[in-house]
């Protein structure tokens, strides 16, 4: 694809977003679009981009031509659920419990929940999938029948949930899990809660909220506009790619921000900022 190919070309470069974005004079928003699919450069800035990495305007609109060859995996039993969706909504999701949860903007004008376990049988008489569109919103939930104990989700259970990317809209994201992966989103605000242990943020470029109580470790490999972290006595990590400029903010009682490696930069366009009470974030980079 066009976009990852734009992103290939930026790591072998080693170039950040940010830099890449200065060298052509653009935002970095709009390097974050273009690598995401969301949005696409014009002719100006894809020749731009093409002598930035010193190749030609043919081979940078080609697919990228070393294509990795995959040996084929066994078939993991899977359940899927999707609804067409006609305007702009807000989502509200609850997952239950499950080992891994990924939600992902696609250029789909779907929502799409797929459940895949490699031992939990009948997975379509094990859980049901309400997805409730209203005028607004989206409710889309993940219940099990009863057959299926929470433990036994939490270890075997892998929720991936399809949303169209580009809209300007807000994602309510709900439940427990060991891994949640959140990826490929324009929407304005993306509010995650319940029990996680780690968090993964890639081209996510709204407002994004980390809503739990427990040690937590976040790992972004691009920044959103802004990102809160709120807690009640933990201790938890952040992982930032190098070079990244950010400003920090802290609130509530009895918190602290620890950097390792890190400077904060004055009127950074990316804002990461502590609630609650009682917690710790150490904010470090990528290797």
């Amino acid at each position: 694809m066009f976009a990852d190919h734009i992103r290939d070309l930026r790591k072998q470069a080693g170039l950040s977003q940010e830099q890449m974005a200065e060298r052509l004079g653009v935002s970095r928003q709009a390097v974050t679009r273009w690598e995401t699919g969301l949005g696409t450069p014009d002719l100006d800035n894809i020749v731009a981009i093409a002598d930035l990495f010193g190749v030609t305007v043919d081979s940078l609109l080609r697919d990228s031509p070393e294509q990795a060859v995959i040996d084929e995996e066994p078939e993991i039993p899977n359940s899927i659920t999707q609804c067409d969706v006609f305007a702009a909504h807000d989502f509200d999701i609850s997952y239950g419990n499950a080992r891994n949860v990924k939600l992902i903007g696609t250029q789909t004008s779907k929502v799409r929940v797929v459940l895949e376990s490699a031992s939990i049988e009948s997975l379509q008489e094990a859980f049901k999938v309400h997805i409730d569109p209203d005028e607004n919103s989206f409710d889309i939930e993940v219940v099990s029948m009863g057959s299926v104990t929470a433990a036994e989700a939490r270890s075997s259970l892998d929720v991936r949930i399809e949303v169209p990317a580009n809209w300007e809209n807000r994602i309510e994201l709900e439940g427990s899990a060991d891994s949640v992966e959140v990826s490929t989103l324009a929407a304005s605000r993306v509010e995650v809660g319940g029990k996680f242990a780690r968090l993964t943020l890639s081209d996510v470029i709204g407002h994004v909220e980390a809503d739990t109580n427990q040690d937590l470790f976040v790992h972004c490999t691009t920044l959103p506009a802004r990102l809160d972290i709120n807690q009640l006595s933990s201790t938890s990590r952040l992982q930032i790619p190098r070079g990244e400029a950010i400003a920090l903010r802290k609130r509530g009682i009895a918190n602290h921000l620890v950097l390792d490696g890190v400077e904060e930069t004055a009127n950074a366009e990316h804002l990461v900022e502590l609630n609650g009470m009682r917690s710790e974030l150490t904010i470090t980079t990528e290797g």
